[in-house]
């Protein structure tokens, strides 16, 4: 897989500017992320163009407040209450698995100040019982309250199902959620359903299910109105007077930056939901789905911090690039920070060999960065090799079907078994040599050594043995005669 990260730099700003509404003012706070969880409603089905959706619209309601503030989409059309599970959590049969890359732990990763869940439908269509649909918002409800985030619901939305019980169904789970939820519900229902519990005309797009360009309107509103994190927004919004005298007081070393690129990849995966996201300080700044293999993003930086680009896709390898542009800043004056930056322009970098990282995990197997002074590449070869192994492992795809994947030797001897949960290697792994002698055995936990680690001579002796807990080495290697 190849990536390239393009950087152009729209414009550069001094403290007072950035994000002031008035110069000589500075926010005080930092910006907030707000994550939506759901299905199709919150993807956006039924609006036309998708900067009509209410999550979109909403989007600059709350950017209106900072422009820094990020409302970070992650739902999915046809997801129900079973997707949006705490990783791990092993649902009943016939239940979907969470997914990982959308679900409420996926959430908890982008630092979160606060998630909305919108789930209108799918459960009620998908057979699913009152008890277990608020059973899933409860567990919903303990991450958030572990993580102190706060969360908020929207209620079931009216849909024409054929089947007047299904209907019904649907004003229990809203009526359950409003006493679930009593202060934090927001109603999607009212004005949208007439009589028989249908969708009302004026606002179906045309397929009893998804709402119109003015549906998400009312939508935007009534989030609006609800006012979720009402004291989160406003604290965002706080800006304080940056007079001369208290600048020197203040970072003055602030960009918008962009980035695009292309992910080029011939795997058997690439329909999988891939991400790209820019991070900093530990907080997800911005993220964009790979669309078409193409990403684009803008944020705001402070270039006294490296930034990191991640690249992500519930099977493949997160892969990461760290950037550091603190040499432009140096010790110079703050109004001569920024004359460097009209040099850089544009810059195109292949990353063929990011930090990978397992997926879903946060093991780095490779250290890698961009020297933006030299704009070159550079591999922590010393850790590479140390590493080495974890690389190969690394670029070990799961089975598209199952949990095992056994390899096999163009003789018919087998090469290799595999097992693995969440896309990750998982319990005892085996290598052969083509002969059929044992090679390696490694025992992994979620991606990680775990437990003993055998290497083999080529008679299929036991050469080496090393013990593991969450990837680091425990113990001193024991070498067999």
């Amino acid at each position: 897989m190849r990536i390239f990260i393009a950087l152009f730099f729209i414009l550069t700003f001094g403290s007072s500017s950035i994000f002031a509404q008035e110069e000589g003012f500075e926010f005080v706070n930092p910006p907030i992320t707000i994550v939506v969880l759901g299905s199709s409603t919150a993807a956006g089905a039924g609006t036309w163009p998708i900067d009509n959706a209410w999550v979109n619209r909403y989007r600059c309601y709350v950017q209106a407040f900072n422009p820094e503030n990020q409302v970070i989409n992650l739902a999915k059309g046809g997801y129900n209450s079973y997707h949006l599970l705490p990783s791990g959590t092993k649902p009943p049969r016939g239940r979907k698995f969470p997914d990982t890359l959308r679900n409420i732990s996926k959430a908890m990763e982008y630092n979160a100040d606060g998630i909305i869940i919108n789930l209108p439908s799918n459960d009620v269509s998908g057979g699913f019982s009152v008890k277990e649909q608020l059973d899933n918002f409860r567990m919903y409800s303990k991450v958030c309250d572990s993580n102190d985030v706060e969360l908020w619901v929207t209620t079931t939305q009216p849909r024409n199902f054929p089947r007047t019980r299904d209907r019904m169904l649907q004003t229990i789970v809203r009526d359950s959620l409003f006493e679930l939820y009593p202060n934090n519900c927001i109603d999607f229902w009212t004005d949208f359903a007439d009589e028989k519990h249908n969708v009302v005309k004026s606002y179906d797009s045309g397929d009893g299910c998804h709402l119109n360009n003015e549906g998400h309107r009312i939508l935007t509103d009534r989030v609006i109105r609800s006012f979720p994190f009402k004291a989160k927004l406003l604290e965002s919004s706080f800006q304080k007077d940056i007079t001369i005298e208290y600048k020197e007081e203040l970072s003055p070393h602030m960009m918008n930056i962009g980035f695009n690129g292309s992910v080029e990849s011939d795997s058997a995966y690439m329909e999988d939901e891939r991400y790209v996201k820019i991070v900093q300080y530990g907080r997800v700044l911005n993220a964009s789905k790979v669309v078409d293999d193409k990403y684009e993003i803008e944020t705001v930086i402070d270039l006294n911090y490296d930034i990191k680009v991640e690249f992500e896709s519930q099977n493949g390898l997160t892969k990461v690039a760290h950037l550091d542009f603190r040499h432009l800043v140096g010790d110079k004056p703050s109004d001569e920070v920024f004359y460097p930056l009209d040099d850089l322009s544009m810059i195109e970098i292949p990353l063929d060999s990011l930090n990978y990282k397992f997926p879903n995990s946060s093991i780095t197997v490779a250290s890698f960065d961009i020297d933006t002074a030299k704009y070159s590449v550079r591999l922590d070869m010393e850790y590479v090799q140390l590493q080495k192994q974890r690389l190969i492992d690394a670029a070990i795809f799961p089975p598209k079907e199952g949990k095992k994947l056994t390899n096999y030797w163009e003789n018919g001897k087998k090469q290799s078994v595999l097992k693995f949960k969440n896309g990750q290697l998982h319990r005892k792994a085996k290598w052969y040599n083509e002969d059929g002698s044992k090679k390696r055995v490694a025992t992994f936990k979620n991606g990680a050594y775990s437990g003993k680690h055998y290497i083999f001579n080529l008679k299929g002796d036991k050469q080496s043995k090393r013990i593991f807990k969450d990837d680091q080495q425990v113990g001193e290697t024991k070498v067999f005669n």
